[in-house]
């Protein structure tokens, strides 16, 4: 969401920034996400959590609203270099 305020106020260099840092958070979440799906393709009997399930949801919206966080920081860059920064 900080990503997307800069990009509101025509900061597009702190709104790349803030995506990356947002990357690379999910990056961390997702390898521990990895690791525990891993031990149960494993053979290793895993509990089933409520909590790990909304864990696992809140890591894909995450990831998408990177996602489209990043396509936008390009829109938005290119429409303001075409209308030359009005």
């Amino acid at each position: 969401m900080q990503s997307l305020e800069s990009l509101e106020e025509s900061k597009f260099e702190k709104a790349k920034e803030e995506i990356k840092e947002a990357r690379k958070e999910v990056v961390v979440a997702h390898g521990l996400q990895t690791d525990t799906l891993q031990l149960e393709a494993s053979g290793q009997q895993i509990r089933y959590s409520t909590l790990f399930c909304h864990a696992q949801d809140t890591l894909m919206t995450a990831q998408s609203e990177i996602l489209i966080g990043e396509h936008l920081i390009k829109l938005f860059t290119k429409l303001d270099a075409k209308m030359g920064g009005l």
